[in-house]
């Protein structure tokens, strides 16, 4: 039973204070199962970052080159193959 004569304000700052500590207590024991529990976390995380940002980076350009590569193709397709109709045809105007 509840005691009337406690504020219950403090309850609340207890189950909160208690709260925190499980919170903790648990994002903890994740970056220990990560490997992120030391000194050398938060660079090893900057570093992760930085890794997939230039995966992303590269990726996109990878993209747009081989986008390029074959608009570039297609158009030396279509010089070739004008210039071997023309060729074909006897330079006939």
């Amino acid at each position: 039973m509840p005691n009337p004569t406690r504020n219950p304000l403090d309850h609340e700052t207890d189950l909160n204070t208690l709260i925190e500590g499980a919170a903790r207590r648990g994002a903890r024991l994740a970056l220990a199962e990560l490997g992120l529990e030391d000194h050398h976390a938060p660079r090893d995380l900057r570093d992760l970052r930085n890794l997939l940002t230039s995966w992303r980076r590269i990726r996109r350009e990878a993209g747009d080159a081989l986008i390029s590569f074959g608009v570039r193709a297609l158009l030396v397709f279509i010089v070739a193959v004008a210039a071997v109709t023309v060729f074909l045809a006897g330079f006939r105007f």
